[in-house]
């Protein structure tokens, strides 16, 4: 038993640094890409608004048209990999 507290609690100080500045670096990446990937998003909402705009769709249209991407884009995007 002393073994594994020794072992688990001679951890230095050097290495949890390390350890969350490699974690720090990756959180940091996910969240820049979260807002890359929303911005991207509005943009291809606002293209397609502009189309059916230039097209002279109707208003409930558009908005019937855009609720199920704007779904489809940024709720079910985590599921894109399965």
């Amino acid at each position: 038993m002393e073994q594994w507290f020794e072992k688990y609690t001679s951890i230095r100080l050097a290495d949890l640094i390390a350890l969350f500045i490699s974690y720090a670096i990756k959180l940091v990446a996910a969240i820049v890409l979260l807002i890359i990937g929303f911005w991207l998003i509005g943009r291809l909402l606002k293209v397609a608004e502009r189309t059916l705009e230039a097209r002279n769709f109707d208003l409930t249209y558009k908005r019937f048209i855009r609720k199920p991407f704007k779904f489809y884009t940024k709720d079910c995007s985590c599921n894109c990999n399965s």
